[in-house]
């Protein structure tokens, strides 16, 4: 088996989930694997030329692209061919690229910054987290891969989901649909308690929103043994996310057994179908760098949690089993794929070329 170098920047919820759940899943795979934690960014000579507005206008990408290109073919002449796998997680330093190793980008296309687009070409593979991106990317006529990816499992048998009770975890992030959620809610004193685990999210305070019976706003970071509590005790959790490299706070909803209620735009709707949850309506989107941001609006959620709400215990049951079901088929699908690509990399001399999806 290969070495493995994990590089990403450091500090997002987000991008630790993916560290902590790939070293782990990678590890035992028996691939030797270390983490490389880089600052958010670091901008190069040629980074500054790519993006400039000049090289914009006159479509001048292409000679940092090659400048890169002939650092890179220098590299790997200087140094022998190392059996080495990097991976980088939503960012691309440009001195991690330009060496003999097998890279693998696996992107947050929403969170794609124009410093890296021009690096694609330096990467031996995306591997992607959803179909959305892989059609992304694939589109360009890029080296693609559908990986999948999974979340932890916050199941416990002994735990017993109270369906009146709501969750929204708002992550730290502004593209979670909270504003768009308190709004809804605050025309709603008739619907069950929201609790919204807000942590160091920007929800600025808003004395009408306090005083608001049935909203409970958590405005600190709880630890881990709180935050499954409070994701095994709350019945069902609103993932209402304008936008979504993956989607874990739906994915540990499902492993749960929680009823999920999300956006029905990609990626949250690759998650959720109705079968296993229940999806608010999107009416328009708006780019977001290489990915889309949906815009909601209150009478779609009002709908949704209506919906939620009326719905009869047994059908609530079976969304719910069919949720933890849904969870437990991918995260197996989700190691198999991780399996074939490494396999496919131990069993090539030289640059392989990635499993079939």
């Amino acid at each position: 088996m290969p070495t493995c170098t994990l590089i990403a920047y450091e500090s997002q919820q987000g991008i630790k989930r993916d560290v902590d759940l790939l070293t782990a899943y990678i590890s035992a795979l028996g691939v030797q694997i270390r983490t490389k934690i880089t600052p958010p960014h670091q901008p190069t000579f040629l980074d500054a030329i790519a993006t400039s507005r000049k090289a914009r206008k006159l479509r001048l990408d292409g000679p940092p692209l090659w400048a890169a290109k002939m650092l890179h073919i220098a590299a790997r002449a200087r140094t022998p061919r190392r059996h080495e796998i990097k991976i980088f997680l939503e960012r691309l330093p440009l001195p991690d690229l330009l060496d003999s190793s097998y890279k693998i980008f696996i992107p947050n296309p929403e969170w794609l910054i124009p410093e890296d687009e021009w690096k694609l070409a330096l990467v031996d593979l995306i591997a992607c987290k959803s179909r959305s991106a892989t059609d992304t990317f694939s589109r360009r006529d890029l080296p693609t891969y559908y990986l999948g990816f999974t979340s932890a499992d916050h199941y416990s048998p002994d735990s017993k989901p109270d369906r009146r009770k709501y969750l929204h975890i708002a992550s730290g992030g502004d593209q979670k649909g909270t504003a768009e959620l308190l709004d809804a809610w605050r025309h709603h004193p008739e619907w069950p308690t929201l609790t919204v685990l807000a942590g160091k999210s920007p929800i600025a305070p808003d004395d009408a929103i306090e005083s608001i019976h049935n909203i409970k706003i958590i405005r600190r970071w709880v630890s881990n043994r709180e935050l499954r509590s409070l994701m095994q005790n709350c019945g069902v959790h609103v993932c209402c996310s304008n936008a979504e490299g993956f989607g874990h706070t739906i994915m540990e909803g499902m492993s749960c057994g929680a009823l999920v209620i999300t956006t029905d735009f990609p990626p949250m709707n690759e998650l959720i179908d109705e079968s296993r949850g229940i999806l608010v309506r999107t009416r328009s989107w708006v780019q977001m760098r290489s990915g889309q941001f949906a815009r909601l609006q209150r009478e779609d959620l009002e709908q949704a949690v209506n919906s939620s709400i009326a719905l009869p215990d047994d059908v609530y049951h079976v969304k719910c089993r069919n949720a933890r079901a849904w969870f437990l088929q991918e995260r197996t699908a989700f190691e198999e794929r991780l399996i074939d690509l490494f396999h496919t990399f131990a069993k090539s001399r030289g640059r392989p070329d990635p499993p079939q999806c």
